[in-house]
């Protein structure tokens, strides 16, 4: 997994990539007042076109209220292929920002669109930024 270290929003524990060779992909969280880290593999499938190979996990980000972790899940290679779709963020505890059929949207954790945020046609190029507020 790529990606820089992301700090839970209350502070209390950090997940980093953690470096495997050959297996699937890992990340160690730490908890930081004690010290502790505990590493976890991630439930990611192996690539169906490439034996051996694990699809990618960029980006981890928590939840809002630091119960989740959400990660972007590519296929394997130099430039980060969607399998699913990047997602953009988090919209709340139980809802992402992810580029959806008309633009850009809230999805559930399914992948169930809830709500069209921003509609765009098919050709239009979209570079949404969202900033948390509050």
């Amino acid at each position: 997994m790529d990606g820089a270290v992301s700090v839970s929003p209350d502070e209390r524990r950090q997940v980093k990539p953690a470096h495997h060779a050959g297996g699937a992909p890992k990340v160690t969280f730490l908890d930081r007042r004690s010290g502790k880290e505990s590493e976890v593999e991630l439930p990611v499938p192996e690539d169906p076109r490439q034996a051996g190979q694990y699809l990618q996990t960029l980006w981890p980000t928590w939840s809002p209220d630091g119960r989740r972790l959400l990660l972007n899940v590519f296929e394997p290679g130099g430039e980060p292929r969607p399998v699913w779709g990047p997602t953009l963020g988090w919209y709340d505890e139980r809802h992402l920002l992810a580029p959806v059929k008309d633009g850009v949207g809230v999805v559930d954790l399914t992948g169930r669109v809830v709500e069209t945020l921003v509609k765009a046609g098919t050709k239009a190029t979209l570079y949404p930024h969202f900033e948390r507020r509050g």
